[in-house]
């Protein structure tokens, strides 16, 4: 019996801090994996010139406990700010940044984003759709536009940590929430966030979901190429940030 071959290759790096990834179109992607505010905004700081994309991880601006976001919007509002002051710092750069937003007026919650910051003004947003948890779906709002969300390069497109399950739950359609001529996925995320209490914390709890999914959404988008994922784990863990870049099989 022919032995089936994987469908995408992983190259992982588990460890917080600066990591450069490149697209398959050649743009440089800065991943600033850390596990909070205080430490992205010191490793942006040390950055040299770069293009491409500055990605963050999911809600990087934001209290490490969900439940808490609400409380603090005033000191997320204050990051936001400081986050487009940066984005001046970078202009060949675009930031994508993981935050908490509260300025949707149909919305009677926050919504969890990845703003697109250029030259120190907000250009664009994608919002996580699939909120996988109960304290998820009990801060936040969930987006279920339509409109795929585009990046400003031509073939890319970002979405946020869980919203990987999209294809697996919804089949190839997903609400149409990637461009699907998108070779390059940009995923922002916090994907060591344990769900279940008193679950053992392994890396195997997270890391098998997490290729499988990330097979599924090969499957679903033949066009895609690639797929790099910008991480931090929940501090209760103890786990290491699974930031990778997966690349189709050829």
């Amino acid at each position: 019996m022919e032995e089936l071959k994987p469908s995408f290759e992983a190259k992982y790096v588990r460890e917080y801090g600066v990591h450069q990834f490149e697209a398959i179109d050649g743009t440089p992607i800065t991943a600033i994996s850390e596990p909070g505010w205080p430490k992205f905004c010191e490793s942006f700081a040390s950055l040299p010139q770069t293009g491409g994309y500055i990605v963050s991880p999911e809600l990087i601006t934001d209290p490490d406990k969900v439940l808490e976001i609400p409380e603090h919007k005033d000191e997320i509002l204050d990051d936001i700010e400081c986050a487009k002051e940066m984005s001046a710092l970078q202009p060949h750069a675009y930031i994508l940044l993981g935050t908490a937003t509260f300025d949707n007026p149909f919305a009677q919650k926050p919504r969890n984003s990845l703003l697109i910051l250029h030259r120190g003004k907000e250009v664009g947003r994608v919002n996580k759709r699939f909120l996988l948890s109960s304290s998820e779906q009990e801060v936040f709002e969930g987006d279920v536009s339509e409109a795929p969300t585009r990046l400003p390069k031509l073939g890319h497109a970002a979405i946020i940590c869980s919203d990987l399950l999209m294809p697996s739950r919804y089949g190839m359609d997903s609400y149409g929430f990637i461009n699907p001529v998108a070779r390059t996925l940009l995923v922002s995320s916090k994907w060591a966030s344990p769900l279940i209490d008193g679950m053992k914390v392994t890396d195997e709890r997270f890391k098998n979901p997490l290729e499988i999914q990330v097979g599924q959404f090969f499957e679903s988008f033949p066009n895609l190429q690639e797929i790099i994922m910008v991480d931090r784990a929940a501090s209760e863990t103890g786990l290491q940030p699974f930031n990778a870049h997966f690349k189709r099989a050829s």
